[in-house]
């Protein structure tokens, strides 16, 4: 075979692989049965809901979320700590939810650290990463940890979710994700530990329930 038809058959075979995978990613989305965010529990653990928001119309009209929730939880010994929920039936390559680290600073908020934090282990044992900030407007700070959810995985990265959804797309032709928020107040005199080990054991008692929701 001469270097002429192999560099045809190798262009041919990525074309057909490229082909393929336009196919498979522009055919109609697998809509997976789920429960709706409205029909979230109002107690988690000694969490009880607080407050139920709606969102504005022009935020509504950015996030383009097909279902989501926005309330505020408060523990019988901790912090009252806010929950927001994305989700998304019909994602497509090359879009991305909308990212808190570029949402935050838009609205006010600057980040003054950041990383990320284990929330839990899958059942294999394995950390379950999410994403970590510590941000500031004016005096006011907060902890904020979130994390995109996709097929029952936790994923911190951005990248890694695109992949996925790539893969899921492929694999089952599902195409639907989520975003999940937490935000914690931090006391002008405190350090943010505290709210930080607030969110991450609001998330403990969230995760178990998300399936419903947000279907594996």
């Amino acid at each position: 075979m001469n270097k002429i038809t192999l560099r045809v058959l190798i262009v041919s075979a990525v074309l057909l692989f490229f082909f393929g995978m336009q196919v498979w990613l522009t055919a109609t989305p697998v809509a997976p049965k789920r429960a709706r965010l409205a029909d979230f529990p109002a107690a988690l653990g000694n969490w009880s809901m607080r407050t139920n928001d709606s969102l504005p119309d022009d935020v509504l009209a950015v996030l383009k979320p097909d279902d989501y929730l926005q309330r505020s939880y408060k523990s019988s010994t901790g912090p009252e700590l806010g929950v927001f929920i994305a989700y998304y039936a019909a994602q497509r390559a090359g879009e991305s939810m909308h990212s808190p680290k570029n949402c935050l600073p838009g609205s006010g908020w600057e980040p003054i650290e950041r990383s990320t934090i284990v929330i839990g282990r899958d059942s294999a044992g394995n950390p379950l990463e999410a994403n970590y900030f510590v941000v500031q407007k004016g005096t006011t700070r907060a902890a904020v940890i979130y994390w995109y959810q996709e097929s029952g995985r936790v994923i911190a990265s951005e990248y890694w979710g695109k992949a996925f959804l790539v893969w899921d797309g492929v694999k089952t032709g599902r195409h639907d994700g989520a975003i999940i928020r937490l935000v914690v107040p931090v006391e002008h005199d405190e350090s943010p530990n505290h709210a930080v080990k607030a969110a991450v054991a609001f998330a403990q008692e969230l995760r178990p329930v998300l399936p419903k929701f947000l279907p594996n």
